[in-house]
């Protein structure tokens, strides 16, 4: 009997990319403890995560304006 490959979400590298975000945005509050910088901080990346989890195509062009242009650089450098 042939098993079903697990498809692969098109949508995966929008998810990473709020996952990130969200990451760097949790630990920068880090440096601002007990602050209302510090909960703005991490409201804004629990947000991040939230959204970026049910619905990842919010970060379609936030994903093109800034990781495809890097990953393209990288492509050139490496391979020149």
């Amino acid at each position: 009997m042939r098993r079903a490959r697990k498809k692969k979400s098109r949508q995966m590298p929008f998810r990473l990319l709020a996952w990130m975000v969200a990451l760097v945005l949790a630990l920068l509050s880090w440096f601002f403890p007990h602050t209302q910088l510090g909960l703005l901080l991490q409201f804004s990346a629990a947000f991040l995560f939230a959204l970026g989890a049910v619905w990842p195509r919010l970060f379609r062009q936030p994903y093109r304006l800034f990781v495809s242009p890097v990953r393209r650089w990288a492509r050139r450098a490496w391979f020149s």
